[in-house]
């Protein structure tokens, strides 16, 4: 499997039982791995705040490939209602 995203291919066969015979404490190594796991997804969040502001077309990309397109529509309608806001402010009409 190519390059990995927030498991590596050992990690994915832990947590799914498969080939863990050669781990004396299952459930210790697991823990672990929830732990490596929390780091990264904080890791992710970080990245995805960078390419917000840096690259945005690349945030947008990750936020659908791991939310679906959810996000996506709940930002365009707080930009609209931000530009409603502000049109209203300006002109006094909607």
């Amino acid at each position: 499997m190519g390059q990995r995203a927030l498991l590596t291919e050992r990690e994915r066969e832990v947590i799914q039982g498969t080939d863990i015979n050669d781990i004396e404490n299952v459930n210790a190594y697991k823990q672990k791995i929830r732990t490596r796991v929390r780091k990264r997804i904080k890791n992710l969040e970080d990245d995805i705040e960078i390419l917000s502001e840096e690259e945005p077309e690349l945030a947008d990309g990750a936020r659908r490939s791991v939310c679906g397109p959810s996000p996506m529509f709940e930002q365009v309608r707080d930009e609209i209602r931000e530009l409603r806001e502000k049109l209203h402010s300006e002109t006094g009409k909607v």
